[in-house]
């Protein structure tokens, strides 16, 4: 399974911080990338054809490009959440990506009307309806209008359900799939998620190497900070691979699927 792919950007051609004398590479600027998900050939995120089009860029280039480090830590906090399942009657509120989305409807039509809610009652059943599958998504607010990505495992299957319909001003659409839905099993897809990372880690490894060895005139280079940086991204990913990660308390699953069945009743009144 084809999970995470990256381009890593050669040092040299990533803009430094700073100006002037003031410039400066640090480690996370050093992981900048185009990245995606490939998830047996549904990619995302990844610009249309007809934005990459308007932006005259290069067709084979048409993903996001960011510091793989923040894709990275979202994975991360993520999986604190989804290490720990979602039991069949909350599931069923969100299996599929029409009812996922009328669900996220449902959050969005209870604020639309909490000027009527009592605000004890309003948190009370808001937050905990909200909590618990937010907790289950990358946070993909660098990005144009935000797309959604939700990661729910339900028994040893997990479900990763894309979002991202926004269109530009002429109405040309930014996102190569608006909608995208996939499961697989969890372990594979963790063992799969943990080979990319060691794999980008080799790479990070050869990128310090070519810097140091290259070093740029009128760019300040902390030596020992990136090579710092480094060994914690490795150890981070030891701990992801050995289940060592700070994970979430188990949510009373009860009171989500009680203050889930109030939203949605709101809804249908």
């Amino acid at each position: 399974m084809s999970l995470i792919r990256y381009k890593l950007k050669e040092w040299k051609d990533i803009v430094p911080w700073g100006d002037g004398q003031n410039q400066f590479l640090h480690w996370f600027g050093l992981t900048y990338s185009y990245y995606w998900f490939d998830f047996q050939g549904v990619e995302f995120p990844k610009y249309s054809k007809e934005i990459v089009s308007k932006w005259h860029e290069h067709p084979e280039l048409g993903f996001i490009d960011y510091p793989f480090m923040r894709i990275f830590e979202d994975l991360c906090e993520g999986i604190r959440f989804v290490e720990d399942p979602v039991p069949d009657e909350v599931f069923q509120q969100v299996n599929s990506l029409k009812k996922l989305e009328a669900y996220i409807q449902s959050l969005k039509d209870w604020v639309a009307g909490s000027e009527e809610q009592n605000n004890d009652l309003f948190y009370e059943a808001y937050e905990v309806a909200r909590e618990w599958l937010y907790g289950r998504s990358l946070d993909f607010g660098y990005l144009v209008d935000s797309p959604k990505c939700f990661l729910i495992r339900n028994g040893n299957e997990l479900y990763v359900y894309w979002i991202a319909a926004y269109r530009d001003e002429q109405g040309i659409p930014f996102w190569d799939k608006p909608k995208a839905v996939f499961s697989c099993d969890y372990q594979e897809f963790m063992t799969s998620l943990i080979k990319s990372f060691k794999a980008f880690a080799a790479d990070m490894r050869q990128q310090i190497s070519d810097l140091f060895e290259n070093k740029p005139e009128h760019v300040h280079i902390d030596r020992e900070q990136i090579l710092a940086d480094q060994i914690h991204y490795e150890e981070r990913i030891t701990e992801l691979e050995n289940k060592r990660l700070f994970y979430a308390d188990s949510p009373d699953w009860n009171s989500i699927l009680k203050q889930i069945r109030a939203i949605s009743r709101n809804r249908s009144e």
